[in-house]
């Protein structure tokens, strides 16, 4: 685990978790819902960076019929979605949250995994290097089923910043436009403002990888 992931990690606490459960009616969120509708119908969706699931809570209420799955380094926070599914808060339909300490490289990677149609990403990638940036979307354009991708991320020209605030994390703006245009030559991008914006995030993209 890098060390800005790890300083992810360790947070925790009921009032933390609180927090990030009732922020599924966050401004930003309808965002990310209306780019997620752009790849719809979907069988199924991951999201990078799910804390205990209130884009989850979100989607899932929209699109019951989809299987969902988030993936987070903080264990607090899948313990807490795990338990919002068992109780029934999350949605109708199939929902999971797994702890992963790679941004999810060795699920992706993993041979017998055709992956989902849709990756989310939600100010989760900030916190990867460049190499280890590049080395998800080469995954993810391995997976045959995908249909496309939603980056709720700060970007930038793939340079490191250092936030003001307290328990502000350092992150990486990268230059998500470019990566794109590398990994899937074609795609089609589509891009929503945040207004006001979440933190540093001010855009979110949608990816069509086969438009």
């Amino acid at each position: 685990m890098n060390p800005l992931t790890a300083r992810w990690a360790a947070r925790g606490g009921s009032e933390w978790l609180e927090h990030y459960w009732q922020s599924s009616s966050a401004p930003h969120r309808g965002v990310i819902e209306e780019a997620v509708e752009r790849l719809a119908p979907f069988t199924s969706l991951v999201e990078i960076g799910s804390n205990c699931g209130p884009n989850l809570r979100r989607l899932s209420a929209r699109w019951p019929d989809a299987r969902y799955l988030g993936l987070d380094a903080n264990k607090e926070t899948v313990v807490y979605g795990n338990a919002k599914t068992a109780a029934g808060e999350v949605g109708p339909s199939s929902v999971a949250f797994w702890h992963v300490d790679d941004f999810g490289l060795t699920l992706l990677s993993h041979p017998r995994n055709q992956g989902p149609d849709v990756y989310l990403a939600c100010y989760a990638l900030a916190y990867a290097d460049p190499e280890t940036l590049w080395r998800i979307f080469t995954l993810m354009a391995t997976r045959k089923s995908l249909k496309g991708l939603v980056l709720a991320e700060p970007m930038g020209a793939g340079e490191p910043v250092t936030p003001t605030g307290l328990g502000a994390i350092d992150e990486w703006h990268h230059d998500y436009l470019s990566l794109v245009s590398e990994t899937w030559p074609g795609a089609r991008v589509t891009s929503y403002a945040v207004e006001p914006p979440a933190d540093r995030l001010t855009t979110v993209l949608t990816v069509e990888v086969n438009p």
